[in-house]
């Protein structure tokens, strides 16, 4: 029997990486969209096979997608420079639609990566589900490529959304590639009002595993929080940064940041998350088994 075929699309970002090492795990095949010789070699190195290609190859897109068994949309929703929100939600919304069509009626799963933070905070610091309100005023507006995404399930397609925690931690960790831009920019690595606002957190191996899950299991239009802790507060988790990099932190008033890292790092800095992950871990048996935010840090080889 052959091995079945995964095509994920942002193959070569920190969480695509790690999901093309778990599904190369897991015996699947696969492809990886890539724009260079340099997100070549990682997806080569990760044992995946590159597939020269972008956003807008609609060609590309519409055959990796018809051949595969899966597809897994973990391409960045974020504007890339000199790209405006608006122009960024066009091209990912267009792609999406490509692959859709497709995959049209095939049952195949499209797993596409959103946020958690697409979800209002709870009034009284409970945790949220994906059944909450929507925030009305995010920091940054990621719903509109989910809702877009999800409405695919109309038509066929076994679409559903992992919506990640804010802080991803593990090879290649973003919030400590963050946090090391920032202290750069502001003298240490920001910790804003205190940094008692608590935030979700998830290891990149775990979210990987949630999409393999998804894609095996979910039933089309599904969404699920993809979050491991949600008791550990943003200035616990920038302080652990701060230490494994052995940089200094800076605290900064909510003013002051946005006037020195802008308003969507302020932003993402200040706003409260606790997504619970109840129904990732009842519907699809999701279980997180790597160790927490903290003790990664704590740990944490910055030579590797």
């Amino acid at each position: 029997m052959s091995p079945k075929t995964i095509f994920i699309l942002g193959a070569s970002g920190f969480i695509g990486i790690a999901l093309v090492k778990e599904a190369v795990s897991q015996g699947y095949l696969v492809r990886g969209l890539s724009r260079s010789e340099i997100s070549d070699s990682k997806i080569t190195q990760a044992g995946g096979v590159p597939v020269r290609g972008d956003l807008t190859t609609a060609d590309v897109l519409a055959r990796e997608s018809a051949n595969a068994d899966t597809i897994c949309y973990f391409a960045s929703a974020f504007p890339n420079s000199g790209v405006s929100y608006d122009e960024s939600v066009k091209l990912n919304n267009a792609a999406v639609d490509v692959i859709g069509a497709a995959i049209e009626g095939t049952n195949k799963p499209l797993i596409v990566a959103s946020t958690v933070l697409i979800t209002a905070p709870d009034p009284n610091g409970e945790e949220t589900t994906e059944g909450s309100p929507e925030d009305p005023t995010p920091f940054y507006d990621r719903s509109s490529p989910s809702k877009h995404a999800l409405a695919w399930a109309r038509r066929g397609v076994r679409v559903a959304t992992i919506r990640l925690s804010p802080a991803i931690y593990g090879p290649g960790d973003s919030v400590i590639s963050m946090s090391s831009a920032l202290a750069a920019a502001v003298g240490g690595v920001p910790i804003v009002e205190g940094g008692n606002t608590q935030t979700s957190s998830v290891h990149v191996g775990d979210a990987a595993r949630l999409a393999l899950l998804a894609a095996e299991k979910t039933p089309p239009g599904e969404c699920y929080n993809c979050a491991s802790d949600n008791d550990t507060t943003m200035g616990e988790v920038l302080t652990a940064a701060a230490n494994a990099l052995d940089l200094p932190v800076k605290d900064l008033m909510l003013e002051e940041a946005r006037a020195t890292i802008g308003d969507m790092f302020a932003g993402y800095l200040t706003t409260p998350c606790r997504a619970s992950s109840n129904k990732a871990r009842g519907l699809l048996g999701w279980q997180p088994k790597e160790v927490g935010i903290l003790e990664y840090y704590k740990n944490f080889d910055k030579t590797t």
